[in-house]
């Protein structure tokens, strides 16, 4: 039996049946060129060494500081082909991620990348950024009854403003 198993390797790997096959990962570093917060927009190039010729493109997850990082991205470039720069596909330029800040609130930010092709386990935390102002939160109560008599309880209805979830 064991006599055509080897004939069956041998005529697999003579004839072509068994192909080298290329994965795209695992992956290098990301690399931060530039990390810029102006005005509303913090603008992020960076660089990939996904290691393989495949298309990939670059993710990113904002969460508060305090925050765990939970793999839900919501921000992207588009796709790149690595073959389009060659071997070895190190530090390849990700078209630049520009990031609408306008609906954050004032505080600390922790940012995560990764390249989508290679896992989110490749993930790789960014330096963070504050966006600047207060973090107060009021709170604008109103009654439901607007006279009460001695004695008598009262509902409110409130509502939380200015501040950041």
């Amino acid at each position: 039996m064991k006599i055509f198993t080897y004939i069956a390797l041998f005529i697999a790997t003579t004839f072509g049946v068994v192909q080298s096959v290329n994965a795209c990962s695992p992956c290098g570093p990301i690399t931060v060129v530039n990390q810029n917060f102006a005005g509303n927009t913090l603008t992020l190039d960076l660089l990939g060494s996904p290691g393989w010729s495949c298309q990939y493109t670059m993710m990113l997850e904002i969460v508060c500081a305090n925050t765990p990082f939970n793999n839900v991205f919501t921000h992207s470039t588009t796709s790149i082909n690595a073959a389009n720069f060659g071997s070895p596909y190190q530090n390849i330029p990700f078209p630049t991620i520009n990031v609408d800040l306008s609906t954050y609130c004032p505080g600390t930010y922790n940012i995560q990348a990764w390249m989508n092709t290679c896992g989110v386990q490749t993930a790789v935390q960014l330096a963070s950024f504050t966006i600047p102002g207060s973090t107060g939160l009021g709170l604008i109560a109103a009654p439901v009854l607007d006279s009460i008599c001695v004695g008598e309880s009262i509902q409110l209805s409130a509502v939380a403003a200015g501040g950041c979830a």
